[in-house]
């Protein structure tokens, strides 16, 4: 468990929630993120320690940013930047670039647990 202990990683999860109700993508894949979709779902939600723990980073509120389960453990505890829309580790969904258009996510439709997210075509 990267928390400290679970009351911290809930009081987490429900301030980074917050951010992602108000618009915030993933901070991986740049995608938007379902908060309806139950872990542990590949795109469920999850807390992203932008430092791992495992390379010194905390568990302060600062550290903390929203990320799809799959992107989250895509990255696993490798250095920031390690994973996203450059490295193409994400497979074809890396995502579009800030502030771009969404990419075309018609091509998954029958893919069982693939997001239904509003504004996407699926």
């Amino acid at each position: 468990m990267p928390f400290k202990t679970k009351a911290i990683r809930n009081r987490a999860r429900r301030r980074i929630a917050q951010r992602v109700r108000a618009g915030e993508p993933c901070c991986l894949c740049g995608q938007p993120i379902d908060l309806s979709i139950a872990y542990p779902d590949p795109w469920s939600f999850t807390v992203e320690h932008t430092t791992p723990t495992s390379r010194g980073g905390t568990d302060d509120y600062e550290g903390l940013a929203p990320a799809h389960n799959r992107c989250n453990r895509a990255r696993s505890n490798g250095p920031s930047g390690t994973v996203g829309r450059n490295s193409g580790s994400l497979g074809p969904l890396g995502g579009a670039p800030k502030g771009g258009p969404l990419p075309d996510l018609s091509w998954h439709r029958d893919i069982p647990g693939a997001p239904n997210t509003p504004g996407r075509r699926l």
